[in-house]
């Protein structure tokens, strides 16, 4: 079981997102664009910048292979974190963890928790 910490944008029709609460390998190993390729943006570009900025170092290659390696490390293990942080500066609102074998589950698990209501015009509201 996996668990999947669900997002709700404010006052739209989206579908929620959900952030698995699990280190991300695509982070440990392509750094700061597994932030940009899971939709962090702004994290995603400000570890871009850390990255140029560790490779101006006047420092040895072994150096800054090291601190290369620690970085991605670290950004691997706090993608939930660096996500959830993203996410409420974009103003979703965090709902309580549910959990689920796979995404699909957990959000049939959501759902069932947060049905979604029609207004008059007959379109799907976000969140409860």
């Amino acid at each position: 079981m996996k668990l999947y910490t669900p997002f709700f944008a404010p006052e739209s029709d989206r579908p929620p997102v959900l952030v698995v609460e699990r280190p991300s390998l695509r982070v440990l190993v392509f750094g700061w664009l597994g932030l940009v390729f899971h939709g962090a943006w702004m994290p995603g570009l400000l570890a871009g910048a850390a990255t140029v900025a560790l490779h101006l170092l006047p420092a040895s290659g072994v150096v800054v292979g090291a601190l290369a390696a620690g970085l991605h490390l670290g950004l691997s293990a706090f993608t939930p974190d660096i996500r959830r942080w993203d996410l409420r500066l974009r103003g979703y609102r965090a709902q309580k963890v549910v959990a689920g074998p796979d995404r699909d589950t957990a959000l049939l698990r959501l759902l069932d928790r947060h049905p979604p209501t029609l207004n008059g015009d007959a379109t799907v509201m976000g969140a409860a």
